[in-house]
């Protein structure tokens, strides 16, 4: 029985063992599957109980070495990548980031902007300057040309960036009225996916929502880059970079706010000290980020610069002021504060060109010390203008060039060049048809909004010898402009004065004088009252067979409102006026000077006179007055 019972007991145990390793062996994915490595338990049927007892034993003992050894192996190797993944993650903790070059990261964040501005491959990059636009929603009539013109304008010229140099909006109170002024601004632009950025004038916060609010209905825009900039002066002090193809920075922008008013010294605004600080240290920045060597740069704000006034009062010496291109046609409203802001630039050495609004009739450019003064002139009849200089100023950054920027103004009218046309002869009549008469630019000077108040049209019988003459109206006082283009077109020549008859019978003036029409590149008037000074001309009444010497007065202008000058009421014959004393801004005409049009200038003495007529004819251009009798 002790024998049956051990047998059984043996079979019941090397089963369950036998059990076991199936499970273990089904559960393991690695486990041998070749005979040879596989383990197998062998049961031995024997009589003997001394066999039976050592089979027993042997059996448990080969189970138990290799459970045993199973679990060293897997100990083993858990331990294995436990050590492994240890040292991995040690050699991992050791190894040191990439030092983070706190230069770049420097200029990386100054130089931050939703749109980068690359050269083109062909290393060129156009900047179109739109100065003074003044929209304002309220006149929608006017908003529209405004928005048509800037159109025309980047049609033709397909810029890569766009500025707006102040004066940009007028009269928002809050944003919705700020966000419907920018969005006429820069409608098309944004169709056109153009990057663009603006200053602040003088004006801009004057309908009393403030330049800082405004800053950020300017930047909602997708293609905005302006910024609000360093906590500086003014809002808006920021740079912006042109990469070069490579990556590398090859050209820069410097946007400041000029300010608007001075409060402590009286007149216009100024840049501050702690604008000149920043412009140096970014200056230098980017020096050292571009290996040593300057970044040439343009620099960009509203009111010029006092030496502006200065290139302009010495643009003839040419040990000065270099070069220079386009005219002074307005006083240069400059900030009678004197920075330093210049004499830095001269010091960094990278700023090749400064462009300015604010002077909305101002088309010059003036060379001095290396750095070109250009003044941008307006495109917009909503506010003071001259139609004949609206346009924006272009600057072409080309590398090969960058040095020394190519900048010039793209007119809205069409310029004509003198070396397509002869000289008048001396004795020319200056023909002016029906239409011309009919299309006359009628303007109050430096006031647009008195233009209904004048009207220009012709009379039959009212002119030399009861020919037509044309007609002028003027409903209320006031100065107001006239100009008449010509039917014919040419060279001013040798001819030395301008004769022009008129019935001045009925009408006196406060102020007015005469003058001719140039294109010379653009139009632009030459006129006595430029020359500021008094000067003689000549009156042969009708009927009389010798000429008077009448004056100009102190201002340039004949009439009673100066020191000098001459009453014109009751006079009606011819006038002889010498051209020598027509300036345009201090230029005197030349024989190549191109005439296309008449001018006249006046205001009228007093509401006494206030729809009156007065008449013109027989505009002529002589080189001996005193023979000139028809």
């Amino acid at each position: 029985m002790k024998a049956l019972r051990k047998r059984v007991f043996a079979l019941a145990l090397a089963f369950v063992m036998m059990l076991s390793l199936i499970l273990v062996s089904c559960g393991n994915d690695e486990a041998p599957t070749d005979e040879n490595s596989s383990s197998v338990i062998e049961i031995t049927d024997t009589s003997s109980s001394e066999n039976e007892t050592t089979t027993e034993e042997t059996t448990m003992k080969e189970t138990t070495t290799e459970e045993t050894t199973t679990e060293e192996t897997t100990t083993e190797e858990t331990t294995t990548k436990e050590t492994t993944s240890e040292k991995t993650s040690e050699e991992s903790s050791s190894e040191e980031p990439d030092p983070v070059d706190p230069l770049e990261e420097e200029v990386n964040a100054l130089l931050e902007t939703k749109h980068r501005l690359t050269f083109n491959e062909d290393g060129s990059f156009r900047v179109l300057i739109l100065a003074d636009a003044h929209m304002n929603y309220k006149n929608l009539e006017g908003a529209k040309l405004v928005r048509d013109r800037i159109k025309l304008l980047v049609d033709r010229n397909d810029p890569d960036l766009v500025i707006f140099t102040g004066d940009n909006v007028i009269g928002a109170t809050n944003s919705t009225e700020t966000r419907i002024n920018v969005l006429n601004l820069v409608q098309y632009i944004e169709e056109k996916q153009i990057p663009w950025c603006h200053v602040y004038g003088n004006h801009d916060h004057e309908g009393g929502y403030p330049n800082i609010l405004q800053q950020n209905v300017y930047e909602s825009f997708e293609y905005c880059i302006s910024k609000t900039g360093e906590d500086l002066s003014g809002v808006g002090n920021y740079v912006h970079a042109i990469y070069n193809q490579d990556g590398t920075v090859g050209a820069a922008i410097y946007c400041l706010d000029s300010g608007a008013y001075d409060v402590v010294n009286g007149g216009y605004d100024y840049i501050k000290e702690d604008q000149i600080a920043w412009y140096k240290e970014t200056s230098e920045l980017l020096q050292e980020y571009n290996d040593g060597k300057v970044v040439p740069a343009l620099m960009a704000f509203h009111i010029p610069l006092i030496e502006n006034n200065y290139a302009y009062n010495n643009r003839d010496n040419t040990e000065i002021v270099t070069e220079y291109t386009g005219q002074r046609n307005e006083s240069i409203c400059a900030s009678a504060t004197d920075t330093l802001l210049f004499e830095t630039i001269l010091e960094r050495g990278d700023v090749t060109a400064i462009v300015t609004g604010h002077d909305h009739v101002n088309d010059y450019m003036y060379k001095m010390s290396g750095i070109k003064l250009c003044a941008a002139p307006n495109m917009s009849d909503l506010t003071y203008y001259n139609p004949d200089v609206q346009g924006a100023r272009v600057f072409d950054l080309n590398l090969e060039t960058i040095d020394d920027m190519i900048t010039y103004v793209d007119y809205l009218i069409e310029r004509l060049d003198p070396d397509d046309y002869d000289a008048f002869a001396s004795g020319t009549e200056l023909e002016i048809s029906q239409d011309k008469i009919d299309s006359a630019s009628k303007t109050g000077y430096n006031n647009s909004g008195l233009e209904g108040t004048v009207t220009v049209s012709s009379a039959e019988g009212k002119g030399q010898g009861g020919g037509d003459a044309i007609e002028i109206t003027r409903s209320q006082t006031g100065n107001f402009e006239v100009k008449i283009d010509l039917d014919t077109v040419g060279k001013l020549g040798e001819n030395k004065y301008l004769i022009v008859w008129m019935d001045l019978s009925s009408v006196d003036f406060r102020k007015a004088c005469v003058g001719l029409i140039s294109s010379e590149g653009k139009s632009s008037p030459y006129r006595t009252d430029d020359k500021d000074t008094p000067t003689e001309f000549y009156y042969l009444p009708d009927g009389a067979d010798s000429w008077k010497t009448l004056s100009h007065g102190g201002d340039g202008c004949f009439g009673v409102g100066d020191s000098g000058s001459q009453t014109m009421e009751g006079k009606k014959g011819y006038f002889a006026f010498p051209i020598e004393y027509f300036l345009n801004s201090s230029r005197s005409m030349s024989e190549d000077t191109l005439i296309t049009g008449f001018y006249l200038y006046a205001d009228i003495k007093s509401a006494d006179y206030a729809n009156t007529p007065f008449y013109i004819d027989a505009i002529a251009l002589t080189d001996d007055y005193a023979g000139y009798i028809k």
